[in-house]
């Protein structure tokens, strides 16, 4: 009951409200580029033109991808610690616990206090104030893919728009933007002014994926990174690129374009305890030993001591986060 009663979260900061003007400026961006690219650029040649359709068909699946991925990784509890975690004697981790004086409990591994949040994050990537949360264990796929769909939206309403732009500064060279009256001008002022804001935020994103693609797929966080200043580094729970990535995006790969979970779409792990490289290296000498062990008690009097044996190759053939588990011992016991 005392549990139950613990309050989980701190008061929240100013800095945390504040945040709430990031995100109107977020929407009102994402409001503004699809009014002009829609509205204004597309709907009305629909009329003499039904190929129009299938590009607005196609922009606008790619506009509701984005903006569920905006919301689920705004909204997402980016994971929070165990109440009590770390408390118990009988624990299985032995390491040295980190201790936050802020939240009053044990910080596991990767596990980081974020002062914009006022609370501990698992697996902190970095806060970001563009959709004011901590991007962590159990949000980091949505802010993936909110980059993604990002991008594709840029790149898209670029292309799509780039005639436009084109006819609009030709407009502007001619007139120089001082005929008053014109219909022109107030729609060409609108599509130079989309065409290069989408310009800018297609130019960082692109930038930005590809650091967080980096990141993913070597099982690093923004933190880590930023503590080692910058610098290549091996991170020690990088156990392979399609295992950093199932860390993220789940088992299910029909599900990974979607920002949902579903069961099999849930990060692998619970965002506490990670298999390291180390890890995997001596799970892997000690199946070979068991195995070893096993095929030699199982041979028949006279048969070829050197001959290999197939008595526990089933042990072998667990998934490895399975093993690590059994290792470890059952999470969240």
């Amino acid at each position: 009951k005392s549990c139950r009663k613990m309050p989980r979260r701190l008061p929240v900061r100013p800095a945390k409200l504040f945040g709430n003007l990031f995100v109107l400026i977020v929407l009102s961006l994402m409001s503004f580029i699809y009014y002009t690219f829609v509205v204004i650029v597309w709907v009305p040649r629909a009329e003499n033109d039904t190929r129009v359709y299938a590009l607005l068909t196609v922009y606008h699946v790619f506009f509701i991808m984005l903006v569920w991925s905006f919301f689920q990784a705004m909204t997402t509890d980016p994971g929070q610690v165990p109440v009590f975690w770390g408390f118990h004697l009988g624990d299985n981790e032995n390491k040295r616990r980190r201790y936050c004086l802020m939240c009053n409990v044990f910080k596991p591994e990767r596990c980081h206090h974020c002062s914009a949040c006022n609370r501990c994050v698992l697996n902190m990537d970095h806060h970001c104030p563009w959709i004011n949360n901590c991007v962590g264990f159990w949000n980091r796929k949505y802010f993936m893919l909110l980059l993604i769909y990002v991008l594709l939206m840029t790149y898209l309403t670029a292309v799509a728009m780039a005639f436009d732009f084109y006819s609009a500064l030709v407009w502007g060279f001619k007139t120089k933007f001082l005929t008053n009256g014109d219909p022109n001008l107030s729609k060409n002022v609108l599509i130079m002014t989309a065409f290069l804001l989408n310009f800018v935020v297609a130019t960082l994103m692109t930038a930005f994926l590809k650091f967080h693609i980096m990141l993913a797929s070597e099982n690093k966080t923004t933190i880590e990174n930023l503590d080692k200043l910058g610098r290549p580094f091996q991170s020690p729970y990088n156990v392979g690129s399609t295992a950093n990535w199932k860390q993220i995006f789940g088992k299910n790969p029909w599900l990974y374009p979607f920002p949902i979970f579903c069961g099999s779409g849930k990060p692998v792990g619970d965002g506490i305890y990670w298999p390291t490289v180390q890890s995997q290296q001596e799970l892997a000498q000690r199946q070979a030993e068991q195995s070893n062990r096993q095929g030699y008690e199982g041979q028949e009097p006279g048969q070829n001591a050197g001959a290999p044996s197939n008595v526990g190759s089933q042990q072998n053939q667990l998934p490895l986060g399975q093993q690590f588990n059994n290792r470890t011992g059952s999470v969240g016991q």
